[in-house]
C-alpha cells in the first residue's frame, strides 16, 4: 500500500506601494524682424540646476531656438526611498546686426535708438558650484549655434549630475567665456577653493567653438568627476584668457595646471583638456589631467569695439603664453613672452593614483607626468622644472631662458612609484599548526604565544629570551 503526502505551499505576494510625479516643459519659437530686442528666460524649476539667459540690441534680428524639460518624481513608500530626475534641452540659432531703430511713441513723437548686441547665457549647478557661461557685448555683428543639455538624478544619498554645452560664435565685437567649479571665500575667512576655473575675453572679429562637459556621481562611498573641454578659435583682435584646472584640495592635493595667453593680432588657438577624478573612502583616490594645444599668434595693432568710443584704442599688447603644471612636489612651466610671433604644439599628461588595501596593509602610491613641446617664436622664452619626493629637497632643477628667434623642441617624462606596507608576514615560523590562522590576523602576533610575549628584537641577547620555545594556543592540537 502506497502512501502519498502532498505539502501546499501559500504563494507570499510581495507588497508594493508607490507614488509619483511629473512636469515637463517644451516651447517653440521662430521670430525675426527690425528693431529694438530685449529679452529674458530663466528655467529652475527649484532644483539645484539653473538656466538663465538675456539678450538686447537693436536693428536685424533673428532667433529659432526650442525648450524641451522634464521633472519626474517616484517614491517607495516601503522601501522609504525617493528618485526624482530632472532633465532640460536647449537649442538655439540667432543672427543679429546693428541697425538704428525707430521707437515711435504718442503725439507724433519718435527717437532713433541705436544699440549693440548683447546675449548672455549661464548653466548653473549652485549645490556643486558649477557654472558655464557666455556673454557677448558691444557687437556690431553676432550670429550664434548653441545647443546645451541639463541632467540631475537623486536617489538616497546618490547624485548623478551632468552639464553639457555646444557653441559656435561669429561676431564683431566682444565677449566672454567662463567655466568655474569651486567654491567662493566665505564671510568667516575661509579662503576660495577653485578646481575648474575658466576665462577667456575676445575683441575685435573673431569665430570661435567651445564644447564643455561636466559629469558627477557622488555616492555614499564614492565621487567621480570627469570634466572635458575643448575651444577652437581664430581671428583678429586682442585676446586674454586664463585657464585653469587641479582636484579637489582637500580629498586629492595632488595635481593642478594653469595656462595664461593674451596678446594683439592675428591668431588661431585650438586647446583641449580633460580632467577625470575619483575619490573612494578608505580605498583609492585617482586623479587625471590631459591637455594639447596649437597656438599661432602674429602681433599686430588692433581697434577695440565699439568703435568712436573712448575704449576703442588702438591697443598694441605683445604675446604671452605661460603654462604651469604640477604633479605632488613636481612643477613645470614653459613661458613664452614678449613675442612678435609664437608658433606652438604642446601636449601636457598628469597622473597620480593613491591606492590602499587594508587587508593587506599595503599602500602604492603613483605619479606621472610627461610633456611634449615644439615652438618657433620671436621673443623670450622660459622652460623650468623641479622635482622631488620633499619640496625642501629638489632632486631635479631645470632653468632655461632665451631670447631672440628659436626654434624649440622638448620632450620631458618622470614617473615616480612608492609602496608601504604596515605589517608584512614574520619570517620565523611558529612550530604549530595554528600560525596559518593567527598570522592571518593583524591583531595577533603568533610570537606572543611564547611565555616572554613579544620578543625584543632590539636586544642584542634576543636568543635568551627563548624564541623557540612556542606552545600552541589553548585548545589547539599541534
Amino acid at each position: 500500500m502506497l502512501a502519498a503526502a502532498i505539502l501546499i505551499l501559500p504563494a507570499l505576494a510581495t507588497e508594493s506601494r508607490t507614488s509619483s510625479s511629473s512636469f515637463s516643459f517644451t516651447s517653440s519659437q521662430s521670430i525675426s524682424g527690425t528693431g529694438f530686442v530685449s529679452t529674458y528666460e530663466r528655467m529652475n524649476a527649484n532644483i539645484p540646476l539653473d538656466s538663465r539667459e538675456i539678450s538686447h540690441g537693436s536693428g536685424e534680428y533673428r532667433k529659432e531656438s526650442s525648450i524641451q524639460a522634464s521633472d519626474t518624481t517616484k517614491k517607495d513608500l516601503l522601501a522609504k526611498t525617493t528618485e526624482r530626475i530632472y532633465r532640460a534641452d536647449f537649442d538655439e540659432n540667432a543672427s543679429m546686426n546693428l541697425k538704428a531703430a525707430m521707437l515711435t511713441f504718442g503725439h507724433n513723437r519718435s527717437i532713433e535708438l541705436l544699440s549693440t548686441w548683447g546675449e548672455s547665457r549661464t548653466l548653473l549647478n549652485g549645490r556643486q558650484h558649477i557654472a558655464l557661461g557666455d556673454s557677448f557685448f558691444s557687437a556690431s555683428a553676432l550670429q550664434l549655434d548653441r545647443s546645451e543639455n541639463l541632467y540631475w538624478r537623486k536617489k538616497s544619498s546618490a547624485e548623478d549630475y551632468k552639464l553639457t554645452s555646444s557653441l559656435e560664435a561669429n561676431f564683431t565685437g566682444r565677449a566672454h567665456l567662463t567655466a568655474t567649479r569651486g567654491k567662493p571665500a566665505t564671510s568667516t575667512g575661509e579662503a576660495a577653493s577653485w578646481t575648474i576655473e575658466e576665462s577667456a575675453d575676445y575683441s575685435g572679429s573673431h569665430q570661435l567653438s567651445r564644447e564643455a562637459s561636466y559629469t558627477e556621481k557622488i555616492t555614499s562611498t564614492s565621487n567621480i568627476v570627469e570634466y572635458k573641454t575643448k575651444k577652437v578659435s581664430e581671428g583678429e583682435g586682442f585676446i586674454s584668457t586664463s585657464d585653469k584646472l587641479a582636484s579637489k584640495p582637500k580629498e586629492i592635493d595632488a595635481l593642478e595646471e594653469s595656462e595664461k595667453i593674451h596678446g594683439s593680432g592675428e591668431y588661431l588657438q585650438e586647446s583641449s583638456a580633460s580632467m577625470y577624478e575619483m575619490h573612494k573612502s578608505k580605498t583609492k583616490k585617482v586623479a587625471r589631467l590631459d591637455k594639447s594645444e596649437n597656438l599661432e599668434a602674429i602681433y599686430g595693432q588692433t581697434e577695440l569695439p565699439p568703435a568712436g568710443s573712448l575704449k576703442a584704442g588702438p591697443v598694441k599688447s605683445k604675446w604671452s603664453d605661460t603654462t604651469w603644471a604640477r604633479v605632488k612636489n613636481t612643477s613645470y612651466q614653459q613661458e613664452f613672452s614678449d613675442a612678435i610671433v609664437i608658433e606652438k604644439e604642446s601636449t601636457l599628461s598628469l597622473s597620480w593614483e593613491n591606492y590602499t588595501d587594508d587587508d593587506l596593509h599595503l599602500q602604492e602610491e603613483r605619479s606621472f607626468f610627461e610633456s611634449d613641446l615644439n615652438a618657433s617664436l620671436v621673443g623670450s622664452a622660459h622652460l623650468g622644472m623641479t622635482g622631488g619626493d620633499d619640496p625642501r629637497d629638489e632632486d631635479i632643477l631645470i632653468d632655461q631662458d632665451y631670447d631672440g628667434t628659436f626654434d624649440i623642441s622638448s620632450k620631458i617624462r618622470l614617473e615616480k612609484i612608492y609602496k608601504s606596507s604596515t605589517d608584512e608576514p614574520d619570517w620565523l615560523f611558529c612550530g604549530c599548526q595554528a600560525h596559518y590562522d593567527v598570522a592571518a590576523s593583524s591583531s595577533v602576533d603568533w610570537l606572543g604565544c611564547c611565555p616572554k610575549g613579544r620578543l625584543d628584537w632590539t636586544d642584542p641577547d634576543w636568543m635568551a629570551q627563548q624564541p623557540f620555545n612556542c606552545s600552541c594556543p589553548t585548545g589547539v592540537k599541534a
